[in-house]
């Protein structure tokens, strides 16, 4: 299970290649929440001390492999656009990392509910642009995959609790995934119909 956990490590750092070499071809992170993408370098942080305090070799590789290429994408995220309550969700997940070495289960309750609660405004975020071109299709996809396996992971070897976040981060990929494919659909029909439409009209 240990070879699988550091097989899946490794795989993790595809859909963030991905998608950092989307953004920085288009120069656009349209679609994408700057909250999230803080969010996700203090919770792999976080997740990182949890790792090293219940002593789980994959788990610590999981999220210092996470932690670098979520951190990239922050960056990129800074040079096109700009971050919101950089303070609210830093100190949250501070709180969270300090919840863990008090009380281990305290500390992974509120990582939980934190990791739950900032993946909200990726839907949101997602649902309410027009523009989703700054979103990587590959990366969603292989992030749905990837995230599936991990639950079923720590389902095996970690405290159930721990693949929660997890379940959502599955679930919200996956919505993810389909509305960039809904909108990659309306923009080609849209096309069409231009190119139609330019046809049709005869110069004078």
């Amino acid at each position: 299970m240990e070879t699988i956990g550091y097989i899946l490590t490794v795989a993790a750092l595809a859909p963030a290649v991905l998608q950092i070499k989307h953004s920085l071809s288009l120069r656009s992170v349209a679609g994408i929440s700057g909250a999230t993408t803080l969010a996700w370098v203090c919770s792999w942080s976080a997740w990182v001390l949890y790792g090293a305090l219940v002593g789980s070799g994959p788990v610590i590789a999981r999220n210092v492999l996470g932690l670098l290429p979520a951190a990239v994408l922050l960056f990129v995220f800074l040079r096109f656009s700009k971050l919101t309550a950089p303070l609210l969700v830093c100190g949250l997940y501070l709180a969270a990392a300090v919840g863990l070495i008090i009380d281990l289960r305290i500390g992974l309750l509120m990582m939980v509910v934190l990791d739950v609660y900032f993946y909200v405004p990726s839907i949101v975020r997602v649902f309410k642009s027009s523009d989703l071109s700054g979103l990587s299709l590959r990366s969603t996809v292989s992030q749905v995959f990837l995230t599936s396996s991990w639950v079923l992971y720590l389902l095996r070897t970690a405290n159930p609790i721990s693949s929660v976040g997890w379940v959502v981060a599955t679930a919200t990929y996956s919505i993810i995934t389909i509305r960039v494919l809904l909108w990659r659909g309306s923009r080609r029909k849209r096309s069409r119909a231009d190119s139609h439409r330019g046809q049709l009209q005869v110069p004078r």
